[in-house]
């Protein structure tokens, strides 16, 4: 049993250092993804260890991605700019990119 002991510290100790790094992230206000880089280790962090930073990091990676959302369009922005073979999005004052938009029946009428 002591073994066990050892691998959970060791384990978890890696788990700290693999996410040392990743707090900063919360602040990257250019993507959409910012939910699904804060989201599975922070909130796992919070729930098991009651860990501070990490809930801070949930708390600012939602004021920014957030701050991607746009009254006028209903949408959160997923890209500021693209460009590709077929097109050039490089003006986000002007376009807005996004995923998908699914309307509720209501909206459709």
């Amino acid at each position: 049993m002591r073994n066990a002991k050892i691998h959970d510290l060791k384990l978890e100790f890696a788990c700290k250092w693999w996410t040392e790094h990743l707090h900063q992230n919360a602040h990257l206000s250019t993507t959409h993804d910012l939910g699904f880089m804060i989201m599975p280790w922070a909130k796992l962090a919070w729930e098991l260890n009651r860990d501070h930073r990490a809930f801070e990091t949930l708390k600012i990676a939602a004021k920014t991605l957030h701050g991607r959302y746009s009254d006028t369009v209903g949408l959160i922005r997923s890209w500021d700019t693209c460009v590709t073979k077929r097109y050039s999005f490089l003006d986000p004052s002007s376009e807005f990119l996004t995923v998908i938009h699914i309307y509720l029946i209501s909206e459709c009428r």
